[in-house]
């Protein structure tokens, strides 16, 4: 009950001090020991030494326990998930209208939804300390893109006076991405950029050309998730080209340093022990190119290369479709389009269709195991969440649980 004493509870007729419930009397009356301050003071140390002498000397056993407690309820929390809480089909629906007619400030304003408004001195002061580190002063909006194409900018020019990178790497990156998106016939973009051309165009932020970034765009995508049971009760039709999902995993951005990995890196550690891959198992990648810098970035903190490598990965061809891991052979958003709602479900679509080696012109030689990684919204240099998805193809994966 609620007037019931507990320890601690200093009776006001005399000043004693519960120590708590101690018996029942014969007619089941709860009766509560009462002891001066100075009794319960000395009782209250002397059951701590208690109570630690008794850890010290059964450690070993209280970790055990523990750990057998804390496994029961994994396993229970799981049994119920898999049993009562899981979905047996899901459709997950992405729709993006960005692009508005004669109103480029409507746009801008769309965009600039994605980056705080509350507290935007916070982000202003963090890019123009990040300006005078990298060399680029942050001048939003001066060429004409969104404040995105600026940080991407700001963090390419860190890139290049770190590591080295070059323009011309960045610009091979686009060139290949704009050739693969000339072959895809649902791409915004089709058609070829060279090297040479991505450099002349007109200057976004530098050293990002317009042919370096992602067009404003408009689209949908779409996708249909089912469990091991739902999967096993559909025509064999079906089940032939069901694509299994190794791993879906999140992190969260942070205002960090330019020479701090970002949360991508996060996600696909985190991805990569879920399916119990590496990044040696990826055949084919979708990566968030918002720029063509990015793509650079990513095949680095995806773990595809080094660090400060992935200007060489790209420049040399390792992500080209005939190269070591094929990258964005949709063409990417800089080709393909990114209408933001719905890239990471598009990305999706294209793991999809190489897996299922449906990709015609642009198919990876091998594509047994993709991985998608996706980013939305900006918190200083990270998006404020990240996505990496890592599918398995069909012929080795659909009939497997957990699809």
């Amino acid at each position: 009950m609620d007037n019931e004493p507990k320890r601690g509870d200093v009776r006001e007729s005399d000043g004693m001090v519960c120590w708590g419930y101690t018996w029942k009397d014969k007619d089941g009356n709860k009766r509560y020991q009462w002891l001066t301050p100075e009794r319960f003071a000395e009782k209250a140390v002397k059951e701590k030494e208690k109570m630690a002498k008794y850890a010290a000397e059964n450690a070993e056993t209280i970790r055990v326990k523990q750990a057998e407690k804390y496994q029961l309820k994994r396993e229970y929390y799981q049994e119920k998930s898999n049993q009562n809480y899981q979905s047996q089909m899901a459709l997950a629906i992405g729709v993006e209208k960005t692009f508005v007619q004669d109103d480029p400030a409507r746009t801008q304003a769309i965009f600039a939804g994605g980056i705080d408004q509350l507290d935007p001195q916070e982000w202003h002061e963090y890019y123009r300390r990040a300006g005078e580190l990298s060399g680029k002063p942050f001048e939003p909006g001066a060429g004409g893109g969104t404040v995105f194409m600026d940080t991407y900018a700001m963090q390419a020019a860190y890139h290049m006076k770190r590591w080295g990178t070059t323009a011309r790497q960045i610009a091979t990156g686009a060139s290949k991405n704009h050739a693969m998106g000339a072959r895809n016939p649902l791409a915004q973009y089709r058609f070829e950029v060279s090297p040479d051309e991505v450099l002349a165009d007109r200057l976004i932020s530098a050293p990002l050309t317009r042919s370096m970034c992602a067009p404003i765009g408009d689209g949908a995508a779409a996708a249909l998730l089912v469990s091991a049971a739902m999967l096993a009760s559909l025509p064999a039709r079906v089940r032939e080209r069901a694509v299994r999902v190794r791993a879906s995993t999140l992190s969260g951005g942070k205002y960090r340093s330019l020479d701090e990995p970002g949360l991508s890196r996060i996600a696909a550690r985190k991805a990569y022990a879920q399916a119990g891959l590496s990044p040696a198992d990826i055949d084919v990648a979708e990566v968030h190119d918002a720029t063509s810098f990015c793509e650079i970035y990513q095949s680095e903190m995806l773990g595809f290369c080094e660090d400060g490598e992935g200007g060489r990965f790209v420049g040399e061809g390792h992500s080209s479709i005939d190269g070591r891991l094929p990258v964005n052979l949709s063409g990417g958003l800089v080709s393909k389009g990114h209408p933001v709602g719905a890239t990471g479900l598009s990305m999706i679509h294209e793991l999809t269709t190489q897996l299922r080696r449906e990709a015609g012109d642009r198919q990876a030689p091998k594509a047994d195991i993709g991985l998608a990684e996706n980013g939305g919204g900006v918190i200083g240099f990270d998006e404020a969440a990240c996505s990496v998805i890592i599918l398995q193809a069909p012929a080795r994966g659909s009939l497997l649980p957990g699809v």
